[in-house]
């Protein structure tokens, strides 16, 4: 297993012990919501013991702060400008570019990437509090928690940890310039005790045969997609200005991206410029973390998915150095003249809050607009304009078979669909065989044994194969598969002479068919100590 497993390993801990009540899904929610308070607190904790001694009320800073986790940058103004040209609005806010995600949106959809900042943060101030301690044994157990916290955050996300290691090899060696080597050697230690942590979550992530990680990371320019279209349209096939136009825009890409923290890092740059020569410990700090993150993130990007997680996720290093920056300058009124601070900056941060009630409003009602409105479609949700329809539908399919069946069952889906099936990742509580035409193996497993578990499987809800029930049984049988959910989008839907129009489903609607497989006429499954029809009897 690789990528962010630890996020499961947590959530499934609170299951373990809460079972029955705490389901899977229950568990993640409230981890979801976890990571959010765990970035609160850190906010805090940070203001409390980084921040720059006497300057400004620590209270009010700390409110401050945490209320800035609402600002995100100036996304609504290209999705305003993307609509005004072609007449279709985004599902978020974040999807015109490459994404610097607002951080009501990284709790949302990356609280595993959240959960890494949060534990390498606070390794961290741990390490820097005990190695102002004068007792060795501080130092040592500064060192350990330390070193248990980068690896949580390795597994947690290894692209945010990643970030956050080149900061720390970068800190120990500002720290050796500076003549602070007991600060850097207790880094040193927490660094090993991590590597050593990381040892069996490593020899997994980079095991033969993964096929996953030959190439994790290349050089790249982050990409700007209003740069990239200009060059597509006035110099089709010179690709090699594309990177030269992604470099030259790049202030103008974060500015969009950042807003209000964008302004905030430039006025800060300039006011540490100036007093340069009698700059704090955390002054120099807070500048190497955020110049190892903005760095990495602009000029690196990962290649294991064709997201680039290392961009996208590593980036949020640099967003909390910008928190703590901007409420620093807010409350202590370094904006320049408070005419610009209540016009420009303020138009900055509405606009920053406008994204962010954007995408949370977005989340809940877009599905029902893409049933209501003509506006275009997402391929990956629904070809028409039965969305809610289908989305219930389905969920009264997949609920059916968990409550009916085992366990252990394994329910599948059609992997290679387009749409592809969100519902049974909702709905279905039940494991599959093969969710995606990759077998998911980027996220673990070895790529060599999709091949031979995704072609039997496809053939199921390929219309062009024919295939009668007995083939189907004998198939799901190898398989260990348990049950089989068609849906009115794949093909072999359509054709009324296949086998999903003559064998028996289970449960069935307009939008949806599931059948009990590989029963045969025995009535048994190949589920180890598993009689299904007898238990669904009983």
């Amino acid at each position: 297993m690789r990528y962010h497993y630890f996020w499961y390993m947590l959530c499934s801990l609170a299951v373990r012990f809460g079972r029955p009540l705490i389901t899977a899904r229950i568990a993640v929610i409230a981890g979801t919501l976890w990571s959010g308070v765990g970035l609160t607190a850190l906010v805090a904790l940070y203001v409390h013991f980084f921040r720059r001694k006497r300057l400004g009320n620590p209270d009010k800073q700390m409110f401050v702060t945490v209320a800035l986790l609402s600002v995100t940058g100036l996304d609504i103004l290209p999705l305003a400008f993307t609509f005004l040209l072609t007449g279709r609005f985004n599902a978020s806010s974040e999807w015109w570019n490459e994404p610097v995600l607002s951080w009501v949106n990284s709790v949302l959809w990356q609280p595993h990437s959240v959960a890494a900042l949060v534990a390498c943060a606070t390794g961290f101030l741990v390490i820097r509090d005990a190695s102002r301690r004068s007792e060795k044994r501080v130092w040592l157990s500064g060192a350990a928690v330390g070193g248990v916290a980068f690896a949580s955050g390795l597994g947690l996300s290894i692209y945010v940890t990643f970030v956050f290691g080149v900061f720390l090899i970068a800190w120990v060696l500002t720290l050796l310039c500076r003549g602070s080597r007991r600060d850097a050697g207790v880094i040193c230690l927490a660094g090993v005790v991590a590597l050593l942590l990381s040892i069996p979550y490593l020899s997994e992530m980079f095991a033969q045969g993964s096929g996953s990680f030959e190439e994790p990371i290349k050089l790249t320019i982050r990409r700007f997609y209003f740069a990239e279209a200009l060059v597509d349209a006035f110099h089709f096939g010179l690709r090699w200005k594309v990177p030269l136009a992604n470099a030259l825009s790049l202030p103008l890409n974060y500015f969009l991206e950042l807003g209000f923290f964008f302004v905030v890092g430039v006025r800060q740059w300039k006011r540490l410029w100036q007093q340069r020569r009698e700059l704090s410990e955390e002054d120099i700090c807070c500048i190497v973390m955020l110049t190892t993150s903005v760095t990495i993130c602009s000029f690196l990007r990962s290649s294991t998915i064709s997201n680039n997680d290392l961009g996208w996720r590593g980036i949020i290093v640099a967003q909390f150095v910008l928190l703590l920056w901007g409420a620093e300058l807010w409350e202590t009124g370094l904006f320049p003249a408070p005419k610009a601070r209540f016009s420009a900056i303020g138009a900055m941060l509405a606009l920053g809050v406008a994204a962010t009630l954007y995408d949370v409003t977005m989340l809940r009602i877009y599905p029902m607009l893409l049933d209501k409105l003509a506006i275009p479609r997402y391929h990956w949700l629904a070809p028409d304009r039965h969305l809610g329809e289908r989305t219930f539908a389905l969920r009264q399919v997949y609920e059916k078979l968990s409550r009916e069946l085992p366990k252990r069952a394994l329910v599948q889906q059609n992997p290679n669909g387009n749409p592809g099936d969100l519902f049974y990742g909702l709905y279905a509580d039940r494991q599959t065989a093969a969710e995606t035409p990759a077998c998911g193996v980027v996220f673990g497993g070895s790529a060599a044994l999709c091949p031979g578990i995704i072609k039997p499987i496809g053939e199921f809800f390929d219309g062009s194969v024919k295939l009668d029930s007995s083939q189907v049984d004998l198939a799901c049988r190898k398989l260990n598969i348990a049950a089989l959910v068609v849906k009115d989008t794949d093909s072999v839907w359509r054709d009324k002479t296949s086998w999903v129009w003559k064998k028996e489903p289970l449960i069935a609607n307009a939008y949806s068919r599931a059948f009990l497989c590989g029963t045969g006429n025995d009535g048994s499954t190949k589920l180890p100590g598993v009689n299904l029809r007898a238990e669904l009897l009983h």
